[in-house]
């Protein structure tokens, strides 16, 4: 019976420091935000360049690996792959080039190991005039 006792108390004891040590590693994940979410950069002329900054936040505890920033023309971003530390910010730049005198739609993706939104996409806009 005290075999049984002990037995019963250790695998307690072991539940209880997996529970824990669970319940610490999900506060640890990376989380992403940005801002701003979207951004419309208005009338621009054709050919000319407009550009803006994200802001990349990391509000978790373990380091956010962006391992892509996608976007299409005429957007550009001036990043790929880098890592933003816990409970810091990035920013990186975000360019418009219309070509035509149309409204341009797109967005920037951004790829990463958050566990909040691994692929977060912000709507971008803006005018060729």
């Amino acid at each position: 019976m005290k075999k049984l006792a002990f037995a019963l108390v250790l695998t307690i004891a072991a539940l209880g420091v997996t529970g824990s040590l669970l319940h610490a590693q999900a506060l640890q994940l990376p989380t992403i935000s940005v801002a701003p979410a979207s951004y419309n950069f208005g009338n621009v002329p054709v050919f000319a360049l407009a550009t803006t900054d994200l802001v990349i936040s990391n509000t978790g505890d373990l380091a956010l690996n962006v391992t892509a920033v996608k976007t299409k023309a005429p957007f550009t971003a001036n990043a790929n792959a880098f890592t933003v530390q816990p409970h810091s910010t990035r920013r990186i730049t975000i360019a418009f080039a219309p070509t035509a005198q149309v409204q341009y739609n797109g967005s920037c993706t951004i790829v990463s190991n958050a566990y909040n939104a691994p692929s977060l996409v912000v709507p971008l806009s803006g005018t060729g005039q």
